[in-house]
This record gives C-alpha cells, sequence and structure tokens, in this order.
C-alpha cells in the first residue's frame, strides 16, 4: 500500500475529533494491512467495508514520520553518569551476573519501537523521549545495540479551551479520544512496518499515557484560577459553596472526576478503548509485545477518592503495565526495594523508576521503569530469539519477586532480571 492510495489533506492536523474520526485508518490483522473508512452515521470504530490490502511500502505512514536514524542517534548521546552512581552499580552488577551465566549483555538485532513520543518534523526527539532512549541503549541502558525506531504521534486535533463547567465533558471526551485514536493509528503503523517473514517479537515500549486523574487536573486548573466573577469561577463557586482557595483541589477535583468518569462511559470513548484492546490482541497474535507505563499519579488519584483513577485510559488488556520501583538506600540489595510512593500498584510488573540519572539529572516514573523492563525483555530474545509474546510475559512475571509499597501498604512483582533471561534461554 503505497501514500498515493491515502486522500489529499491526510497529514494535516484534523480540526475536530469528528474530522479524525472520520479519515481512513489502517488496521492490521496478521500480514494483511486493511485501510478503513469509518462513517459517522456508523458507531466510531465500525468500519462499513471500504478496504484496500497490500503491505505498507513507505516510511511515510497514517500518523506521519517515523524518527530517523540521525533523530535517534542524536538523542542516544549524553554523557555517561558517572559509575560510582547508584543506579549505575546497579546495572553495572546486572550485567556481571549476565556475564557471569554467559548471558547476552547487549540487544543486537531486537526490534524496539518507542511510541508515543512527541516531535516536530525534522526537529530533535523532546527531551521525554530522549531519555527514554537512552534507558534502553544510552549509556545507562541494557538494552545496548538494538534495532531502534520511533514512532511520533500522529496530528491531532487542538483542545477545546473551557469557560463553563457544562464543557467538562466534552472536553474530556475529545482528550481521551485524541488519546485512543492516536495510539490506534500509531499502532497500526508499528504493525504494518513488521519485516515480512519476521519471526522474532518485536518490543513496543509506551511510556505515555492519559489517566483519568490527569483529565481531572486539565479542568481542575482552569476552574481554580479562573478571574473573580468570571463564569467559572461563578460555577466553582457554586460547586464548593465558597470562592477558590488554596485546599479545595481535592474537592473540587472529586465534583469534576464525576463528570470525567462519564466521559470515560460514553459510547464513542468505550468503543474507542475495546476497538483499541483488540487491536492491542492483534498486535500480539502478529507477533508484538507492548510493554506499558501503568502511570505516575497514585497520589493525586488517592485524593480524588478512587486509586484506579491513576490508570492510564490507554492500558488495555494485552499490554505488559510497569511500575516503578525504589531501589532504596543499597542499590545492590533487594531486600530494601519498595514501590515508588508515584507508582500505580497491583497487577504490574516492576523496574527501578527512581533516581534514573538522565540529562545530568535524576529522573523518576514509570516512564523510565517501563524502557527498563523492555531492555529485559530485549535480553531474553537475544538469548532465545524464538520466544512469543505470550511466553517472554509469562517467564517476566515467573522470575519476580514481591516489593511491598511504603508503610507495607499495596506492592508489586519485581523482575529479577539475570533469573529471567537465564529462564529465556532454556525456554522455562
Amino acid at each position: 500500500m503505497s501514500n498515493s492510495a491515502l486522500p489529499p489533506g491526510f497529514d494535516a492536523p484534523p480540526r475536530t475529533v469528528e474530522e479524525l474520526l472520520a479519515r481512513p485508518r489502517v488496521v492490521v490483522q496478521r500480514n494483511e494491512v486493511r485501510l478503513d473508512l469509518p462513517s459517522l452515521a456508523t458507531p466510531p470504530f465500525v468500519p462499513p467495508g471500504w478496504q484496500i490490502t497490500g503491505r505498507a511500502a513507505s516510511n511515510r505512514g497514517p500518523s506521519g514520520l517515523f524518527a530517523t536514524p540521525q533523530q535517534i542517534h542524536a538523542a542516544l548521546q549524553g554523557a555517561p553518569p558517572p559509575a560510582t552512581h547508584p543506579y549505575m552499580q546497579y546495572i553495572g552488577n546486572l550485567k556481571a551476573g549476565l556475564v557471569a551465566s554467559g548471558l547476552p549483555t547487549d540487544a543486537s538485532g531486537v526490534r524496539i519501537v518507542v511510541a508515543g513520543e512527541a516531535s516536530e518534523v525534522g526537529q530533535p526527539i523532546d527531551p521525554h523521549g530522549s531519555a527514554v532512549l537512552q534507558t534502553i541503549g544510552g549509556s545507562i541502558g541494557l538494552a545496548q545495540n538494538a534495532g531502534l525506531q520511533v514512532a511520533l504521534l500522529p496530528p491531532l486535533p487542538p483542545l477545546p479551551s473551557i469557560s463553563s463547567f457544562s464543557q467538562v465533558g466534552a472536553f474530556s471526551r475529545t482528550l481521551m479520544l485524541r488519546n485512543l485514536v492516536g495510539r490506534q493509528t500509531q499502532l497500526a503503523d508499528i504493525i504494518s512496518r513488521l519485516p515480512p517473514g519476521r519471526r522474532e517479537t518485536t518490543l513496543v515500549n509506551m511510556s505515555q499515557g492519559l489517566p483519568v486523574s490527569d483529565v481531572v487536573k486539565q479542568v481542575l486548573h482552569p476552574m481554580m484560577t479562573a478571574p473573580a466573577g468570571s463564569r467559572l469561577n461563578q460555577e466553582a463557586t457554586a460547586l464548593l459553596g465558597h470562592a477558590p482557595r488554596a485546599g479545595d483541589e481535592a474537592a473540587l477535583g472529586k465534583i469534576i472526576a464525576v463528570e470525567v468518569h462519564k466521559a470515560l462511559a460514553s459510547a464513542p470513548v468505550a468503543t474507542a478503548r475495546a476497538a483499541f484492546q483488540r487491536q492491542v490482541g492483534e498486535a500480539r497474535d502478529a507477533g508484538v509485545l507492548i510493554f506499558k507505563a501503568s502511570g505516575n499519579d497514585r497520589r493525586s488519584a488517592e485524593q480524588l477518592g478512587n486509586p484506579a483513577d491513576a490508570e492510564a485510559i490507554d492500558a488495555v488488556e494485552g499490554m505488559v503495565l510497569v511500575g516503578a520501583i525504589d531501589l532504596g538506600r543499597n542499590a545492590l540489595d533487594p531486600s530494601d526495594d519498595t514501590v515508588a510512593p508515584f507508582s500505580v500498584q497491583g497487577p504490574v510488573l516492576g523496574a527501578v523508576g527512581m533516581r534514573v540519572p538522565l540529562q545530568g539529572r535524576e529522573l523518576h516514573g514509570t516512564s523510565f521503569a517501563t524502557p527498563f523492563m523492555t531492555s529485559v525483555a530485549a535480553l531474553m530474545i537475544k538469548a532465545n530469539p524464538r520466544l512469543t509474546p505470550n511466553q517472554i510475559e509469562e517467564l517476566l512475571k515467573r522470575n519476580s519477586f514481591f516489593v511491598p509499597g511504603r508503610g507495607n501498604v499495596g506492592g508489586l512483582k519485581e523482575v529479577d532480571v539475570v533469573k529471567a533471561v537465564r529462564a529465556a534461554r532454556s525456554g522455562v
């Protein structure tokens, strides 16, 4: 399939969500690429059957450009942290354990696609995306020499401004649909670029996400800061019983969260999530395993009264969700590891995501735990190229140990890197 099959103006940013939904998109199942034209007369993501079959042959897909090798090379550059940094001691200890067991310490030949990062066409990859890449294949990474690609986000419609509380639902739906449609289009791009006949698992790293709590905060800020006497300020005053003041964020956030949950349950968003989940399943069938950041907004979600609000709306079944681990006072002693205070917990695998030395400072987040976990999977594939996505996930879960949350509340499973790669080599 070539770009000549796409209608004129496809690469221009859409002006509305409706326009985005009305555009063609690629749906991939096994080795067939199908270009569907949805109709707004039918529920979103239910195509009326118009299709073109074939394989994508161009570097430009329906979402625009993948990053060039030059952009990726530039993003990977940077002075290595001192070897005495706790994170580097941890990485050095892992590599020594891999070498002692005769296991691979680089991921040459393994395909990893970093998805969901932002960049203007022709411009360097943004700092977040660069940090993710460096965590995989830079001087601090476990998966050096991997075949890295970066799938950039498609052009998306602008968000509407909020001038009234009555607009919260429409704003939230727009924000969620932007996220889900962008992810679906991007994943289709990734699958359409799978080399014909490829048998090794392709890994996808998704460090960006959109939790319900973040949608709430994007509405909360304009309501808390609206000028006195404005419509938003008057509505916030009516909802709270007094003019908004410092300390009212949790109370007003809970009110906003009710409207955001209505948007999440609306037919367009629910249908979009279901379609994306189906697509993730199709991707796994095609040999693609997605690692997804579980989210950093646990404390904000707890203030809203629902810890689940910290989970990204684009985190769906079929992905491997990754939380963040704090290595504690001794980076070489797993007995004092704990769940990072911001990280989502529960049925989530964990990897180091605190005090990661990147770009001359220490960064924290599941955004950096996720590429670490992706790197471990890359070493597993290097050790045993026959592993399927299901086998990789199962071996990661089987070779992990429980790490408690702060104050022994909750917890998640931290992967034992050397054990997981050793198990991958033997296939058990």
